[in-house]
């Protein structure tokens, strides 16, 4: 596997992994150590909208993170 973190956010719908820490541009972020996290990326008709853990993300609210597209596995063809 080869290392896709990119340090932008993405500008493309669908599932990316998040590394980094949360809020950090605010002071929520001073004790908080950097998290792996799901995030789905979805087209509005003014840009996206990113969701993690139920919240919404800003990119004016992050600081010091990576993202990387989930690769989806091969499904099996037999069930």
């Amino acid at each position: 596997m080869t290392n896709k973190w990119k340090r932008k956010f993405p500008k493309k719908a669908g599932f990316y992994w998040f590394y980094g820490v949360r809020f950090g541009n605010t002071e929520l972020s001073k004790n908080n150590k950097p998290k792996l996290m799901l995030v789905k990326v979805r087209k509005i008709r003014n840009g996206f909208m990113y969701i993690a853990d139920g919240h919404f993300m800003y990119e004016s609210e992050e600081k010091d993170y990576y993202f990387q597209k989930v690769e989806m596995p091969e499904l099996p063809s037999k069930l």
